[in-house]
């Protein structure tokens, strides 16, 4: 399978665990099929929003647990 064009995302370099992490995601993700088909064109800059929202959200909470850990 070819590899996707990625160049909008950041190029910070990514941990080992994390990484693996998005490697596992992806792998789960080509298992669903149609799952990237279903949202239609008009729809694309909503979802892209809310995907970028969900993702400082997660940023977020990531940096609350480390410094739980910590």
């Amino acid at each position: 399978m070819p590899k996707k064009n990625r160049s909008w995302m950041p190029k910070a370099k990514l941990s080992d665990k994390t990484a693996d992490l998005r490697r596992m995601a992806e792998e789960i993700l080509l298992k669903r099929p149609g799952a990237l088909d279903s949202v239609p064109p008009a729809d694309v800059g909503s979802v892209l929003h809310e995907l970028r929202v969900h993702q400082i959200e997660l940023e977020m909470q990531n940096d609350e647990l480390c410094h739980a850990q910590q």
